[in-house]
């Protein structure tokens, strides 16, 4: 079973080409990588959630007015049709 580093200043000193100093670059490669994951995902998150709220919006303003222009659509149509075939001469 491998042995924990000691990281405590002054006591970890092991030359560039021991396995200790690999596994050391590694722990601190690691560490490195999970605080600007965390940090970027802290620094966004506001700016996310309002443009998520945003997009809700929007898609709801796009849904209501789709709901009131279709009866309209359909009014339209009828009335066109109605008047085609009232009219001989727009049948060509």
């Amino acid at each position: 079973m491998p042995q924990a580093l000691d990281m405590t200043p002054g006591t970890f000193d092991p030359a560039p080409s021991t396995v200790a100093w690999k596994q050391a670059h590694v722990l601190r490669v690691h560490a490195v990588v999970r605080v600007g994951v965390a940090a970027s995902t802290d620094l966004f998150a506001r700016r996310n959630r309002g443009r998520i709220v945003v997009v809700v919006l929007i898609s709801a303003c796009n849904y209501m007015l789709a709901v009131a222009l279709a009866p309209v659509e359909v009014a339209l149509s009828l009335a066109r049709r109605a008047r085609r075939s009232a009219d001989p001469a727009t049948l060509t």
